[in-house]
């Protein structure tokens, strides 16, 4: 009869341990969390040396040198996050170089007239400037 009751109190314990330590509906997210701390916040290193020096007099003379090296700390979540353009914006740029790809010339020749006309153009802007210099 002991252990009987012994068992059923062994699993009325079990119960309610798993009842307690079983969370439901837990919200789980991938979404990145930072540390952040006020503006103006410093972390800082602190370096020390010291060396007694080897004279007879004065005795117990020491040579310290102290270096404190601050370290800025966060505090603006824009440092950690990535910029990344969003679908509409890149849509747009690749229209502008399709744009811009489809006005060049596809023939060979005409290729050719088109970098000669451009040769043109430049060669008179260099003299406008060689001009212009005087």
């Amino acid at each position: 009869m002991i252990w009987y009751i012994v068992l059923v109190l062994a699993f009325d314990l079990q119960s309610a341990i798993s009842q307690v330590t079983k969370r439901e509906n837990v919200l789980l997210s991938r979404k990145k969390r930072y540390l952040f701390f006020p503006p103006g916040a410093n972390f800082v290193y602190q370096f020390v040396n010291v060396k007694a020096l080897m004279k007879r007099v004065p005795k117990g003379m020491q040579w310290l040198n102290e270096w404190d090296v601050p370290f800025p700390l966060p505090s603006d979540p824009g440092e950690f996050r990535e910029y990344r353009e969003s679908h509409r914006e890149e849509r747009a740029v690749l229209n502008d170089f399709a744009v811009a790809f489809d006005s060049l010339p596809s023939d060979p020749g005409e290729f050719r007239e088109y970098r000669e006309s451009h040769r043109e153009e430049r060669a008179v802007l260099n003299d406008f400037a060689v001009a212009f210099d005087r």
